[in-house]
C-alpha cells in the first residue's frame, strides 16, 4: 500500500524534487526481475547505481566553477525532476468518472443555492435601506 491506510494516494514523504540537495524518499521505482515480478529497491541503492554508471561513462574528472557547473547540470536535474513527477503521478489515486460527475453536481447545486440566497438577502436589505432612507428623507 502507498498510504498508511492502505487506500492508495500520494506519498508526501517522497515528493518530487527539482534541486539536487532536496530530500528524497526511502523507496524508488520498482525494478523488474527476469520473471516479470516487480520488486522495490531503496532509493540510495538506485542513486549509487546511477552514480557508478555515470562514472563508468567517462564523466569529466575536473571540477567546473560553481555557476558554470550549475548551468551545465540543469538539463540533468530537469530530467530528474520530470522523472520524479512521473513516479509521483503514478502513485495518485484518481477519482472515477462517477465521482467527478457527482461532486460537480454538488458544487453546481451549492453555488446555485447560495446565489439565490444572496440575491434574496441583498434584495431584502436593499429594500430595508430604501425604506429607512424614505423615512428620514421627509
Amino acid at each position: 500500500p502507498v498510504s498508511k491506510t492502505g487506500c492508495g494516494g500520494s506519498n508526501p514523504s517522497s515528493p518530487a524534487s527539482f534541486y539536487e540537495g532536496a530530500k528524497r524518499g526511502e523507496w524508488g521505482l520498482g525494478r523488474r526481475k527476469q520473471n516479470g515480478a516487480k520488486t522495490r529497491e531503496p532509493m540510495s541503492t538506485q542513486v549509487t547505481k546511477v552514480k557508478n554508471e555515470e562514472a563508468q561513462g567517462g564523466a569529466p574528472s575536473f571540477q567546473m566553477p560553481g555557476p558554470i557547473q550549475r548551468i551545465t547540470e540543469y538539463p540533468r536535474r530537469f530530467r530528474q525532476f520530470l522523472h520524479e513527477v512521473r513516479v509521483e503521478m503514478k502513485q495518485v489515486t484518481w477519482p472515477s468518472r462517477d465521482d467527478v460527475v457527482a461532486t460537480t453536481m454538488v458544487v453546481i447545486a451549492t453555488v446555485a443555492f447560495f446565489g439565490f440566497y444572496f440575491f434574496a438577502v441583498d434584495g431584502a436589505v436593499g429594500y430595508a435601506v430604501r425604506q429607512v432612507y424614505k423615512l428620514f428623507k421627509h
